[in-house]
């Protein structure tokens, strides 16, 4: 009777999978035939994973000298035959033309509030006419505002005799004025889901 070799679990799944070597995936466990994407060196590299390296070697275009500053690319010591692996912890995933990091960011808030005299050159927030009844002063984020003698009293705010001083002014700070991305949303982490990266060798 003709022997029959069966298969494990373990080589089965990996016949089964059909994966591309360097194919990288997310998934809640660690597949068999994977390897943790997360910027760790493996020594003896052509050993512990040949189809690895020889695909690393067809696609130079996923090499880097420098993981500090390509984090999502491989670095291979071609004399010590030492892979360093991509580190795609922690990083949410973006498409485009080429692989590239993006680092974290957030766009800059600015404004200018103008400081002038008013009344008989006193030092006071916002410039202001006393034939108008408002008056803004500011660029980008702030604002600056102020109301002449009849707009104060009007409000029950004093002023002084001769109605010619500006006694009043405030200024206030609104970032989505300088950038409508602030204020579109509650928080900078949106919800998500860490599944772990991996990379078929």
């Amino acid at each position: 009777m003709r022997k029959v070799y069966i298969a494990t679990k373990e080589e089965l799944s990996k016949i089964v999978d059909g994966t591309p070597v360097g194919r990288v995936v997310f998934d809640y466990i660690l597949r068999d035939g994977y390897v943790k994407a997360n910027g760790a060196t493996v020594a003896d590299a052509s050993v512990n994973y040949p189809r690895l390296v020889t695909f690393i070697r067809e696609h130079s275009e996923l090499l880097t000298d420098d993981v500090d500053v390509n984090p999502e690319l491989y670095a291979y010591n071609w004399a010590d035959d030492v892979l360093t692996l991509p580190n795609l912890m922690d990083r949410v995933l973006q498409g485009g033309d080429v692989v590239v990091s993006v680092n974290a960011g957030l766009p800059n808030i600015t404004g200018v509030n103008n400081v002038y005299y008013v009344g008989q050159h006193e030092p006071g927030q916002c410039t202001y006419n006393q034939t108008k009844d408002m008056y803004i002063r500011g660029t980008g984020a702030i604002r600056c505002y102020s109301g002449n003698a009849s707009y104060l009293r009007n409000r029950g705010m004093s002023t002084n005799a001769d109605n010619t001083r500006i006694l009043f002014g405030y200024s206030d700070f609104d970032a989505s004025r300088s950038n409508a991305i602030y204020g579109a949303s509650t928080t900078v982490q949106p919800p998500a889901v860490k599944l772990i990266p991996q990379i078929r060798y």
